[in-house]
């Protein structure tokens, strides 16, 4: 089996060599499968990201929720934590830590439910994840257990089997272009 550390280099090669009409479309069809799931019809809170370096993009998902009425919670990194804060609008956000857009709105979460759709780079059958390294999901999503947690990724970043640590926190669901685990 590959090192995480491997497998990272090799899974962020490939994402960075993909074509604008692929994620287009790819991240068009994972859109339309979180959409049908009743985690997300049934929540108010989303709890998203903005997308970066060719990640499946969540602009039309940001822009869906907030049409359909639901409260869209952003991430912010703060040293080695994580806390999500309200999106209040696209001119509202700034570049943060690792280039990532932030919003700048302070508000928190006051419940501890709601559907999160995590990033990564890559993700095995068993619904496990693997990341940038930092462990800022990892973190969030063991102290706030009582998420649904979907991680979503194109087809190619789905692989048999990861290295895993005791510390991974296993996603309820993955969400590519092709499947829906």
């Amino acid at each position: 089996m590959e090192t995480k550390r491997e497998i990272r280099a090799l899974l962020l090669k490939k994402r960075g060599e993909l074509s604008k009409d692929f994620m287009l479309q790819s991240s068009a069809e994972i859109t339309a499968k979180i959409l049908t799931l009743k985690e997300f019809i049934n929540t108010n809170n989303i709890y998203l990201y903005c997308d970066m370096r060719n990640e499946v993009l969540t602009t039309n998902l940001i822009q869906i929720s907030m049409k359909q009425n639901k409260t869209v919670w952003l991430p912010k990194t703060y040293g080695k934590t994580m806390k999500f804060h309200r999106f209040t609008g696209f001119d509202d956000l700034t570049i943060g830590n690792f280039q990532v857009r932030e919003p700048n709105n302070r508000d928190v979460p006051r419940e501890e439910n709601g559907f999160v759709l995590v990033p990564g780079l890559a993700f095995d059958l068993k619904k496990h994840r693997l990341g940038y390294g930092m462990g800022y999901y990892d973190q969030y999503l063991k102290e706030h257990n009582t998420l649904t947690k979907a991680g979503i990724a194109y087809d190619f970043q789905l692989l048999a089997t990861l290295p895993k640590e005791s510390y991974d926190v296993p996603m309820d669901y993955i969400v590519t272009d092709r499947r829906l685990i």
